[in-house]
């Protein structure tokens, strides 16, 4: 019998936003048939996006969809939020029934705990289960955020006991992490009771960053028998040709990729970046390609420091990495900031050009950056140690001086090493 795993995540391609916030589960799927294992797929269907380049490893797959309301709804809006500007201005005007619309799903994710998708998490369940005894799947991995998700687990191994082996999956925690733990504190109450269920329930936990184990020790009870560490990684098989030498710019060019808003409660904000920038005198170029939602004022302000481009696919993505002098990691909310590594970091090592880690002192990116000698560091919530980092940077790309990265060198932190603690876990 075939070697068999479903892996379960509410978001995924052509349905989901961004590559990077399917990565994880896209590339572990590409490592496990590279395997052998037959790898079924199960997500919320809405209007496809993009595939981003993927159209291959998808072909790879076994592919379900289950139809969803809110994820079409919401890939709609998104898209055509798209087809309009990439940059909104915070002062744009919206109609009766959007401002109705706008507000009824801010409700609804400050009131429905732990998010909007456990409305739609039963669909997911049944269409998990009926994939599982139709091919005779033993192993569930269950990817989150969402953490709604994590309830078709724990339902799935309430229905269906020693059946299967439901693998508890974090790319992002739950209630450990200020950006996604409910502020109110019943609703913490309730969210936290949801998460030890789910914790109890899960034969096995995977997690993304070291810290993670400690907090869920510290909050819940000790998972530590059961946990593996499973970071998300840079793929080998996407590694550059040389390309030679790069030409040298008049400008330092400081790249940035993904989502980033300078709304105030994001917690991505580049707000004080931008000021360091406007504020210096050092010959710089801001680049951003994502999703990227910023006030019009910038470009005004920056004059002509500043270029916005959408998302790319992955590989062009890459290749525009490494056209870069430096590139960028931003995070910019303390509470439960230790834990934080955006999957950017991995991407930016394999691009092979030094990192920025803007982001409070104790997040697990910068740790990483400082201890393997490919970047600088600053706290991203102050502008003079910004600028004084710019500085230094503007020092040691005038003097050529600037930390190298050796992806090779770093290869610890690949996918196809990171994923092969998962295969005891595989029952």
């Amino acid at each position: 019998m075939p070697k068999r795993i479903l892996i379960i995540i509410r978001d995924f391609l052509p349905y989901a936003y961004s590559v990077g916030s399917v990565l994880r589960m896209l590339k572990l799927g590409d490592f496990l048939v590279d395997r052998g294992y037959e790898v079924h797929i199960l997500a919320a269907e809405g209007e496809p996006v993009s595939t981003f380049g993927y159209e291959s490893t998808l072909r790879q797959f076994k592919l379900h969809y289950v139809p969803d309301r809110f994820q079409r709804y919401s890939t709609r809006k998104w898209i055509k939020q798209q087809s309009t500007t990439c940059s909104t201005p915070t002062g744009e005007k919206k109609d009766a029934k959007g401002w109705a619309i706008k507000n009824f799903l801010t409700l609804a994710h400050t009131l429905i705990i732990p998010d909007t998708g456990i409305l739609f998490a039963h669909s997911l369940a049944n269409g998990a289960q009926e994939v599982a005894e139709r091919f005779n799947i033993r192993n569930i991995l269950v990817s989150s955020p969402p953490h709604s998700t994590q309830a078709v687990g724990y339902v799935l191994k309430k229905r269906m006991g020693v059946r299967i082996n439901y693998v508890f999956d974090y790319r992002d925690s739950w209630n450990t992490l200020g950006i996604f733990a409910p502020k109110n504190p019943i609703s913490r109450w309730v969210s936290q009771r949801m998460e030890a269920s789910a914790l109890k329930a899960a034969d096995h936990i995977t997690y993304q960053s070291a810290p993670v184990l400690s907090q869920l020790n510290s909050m819940f009870f000790n998972v530590s028998s059961k946990a593996t560490l499973v970071m998300n990684g840079f793929d080998e098989k996407m590694a550059l040709e040389p390309m030679g030498k790069m030409s040298r710019t008049e400008d330092v060019t400081i790249g940035y990729f993904g989502g980033i808003s300078d709304f105030p409660t994001s917690y991505r904000n580049p707000t004080t970046f931008l000021e360091a920038v406007e504020e210096s005198q050092i010959p710089i170029k801001v680049i951003f390609y994502g999703d990227i939602n910023l006030s019009e004022d910038w470009g005004k302000r920056l004059k002509g420091r500043l270029e916005i481009y959408k998302n790319l696919p992955h590989d062009e993505a890459l290749r525009r990495m490494h056209e870069m002098d430096i590139l960028m990691l931003l995070h910019t909310q303390e509470q439960g900031s230790n834990e934080v590594i955006p999957g950017k970091l991995f991407e930016y090592m394999l691009a092979e050009r030094p990192i920025l880690a803007l982001g409070p002192v104790g997040m697990e990116a910068r740790r990483i950056v400082k201890d393997e000698g490919i970047g600088y560091t600053a706290d991203g919530s102050s502008k003079k140690e910004i600028a004084t980092t710019l500085s230094t940077i503007f020092a040691d790309w005038t003097h050529k001086q600037m930390p190298r990265v050796d992806s090779k060198k770093l290869s610890t932190y690949s996918r196809q090493n990171q994923y092969k603690k998962i295969l005891p876990v595989l029952t």
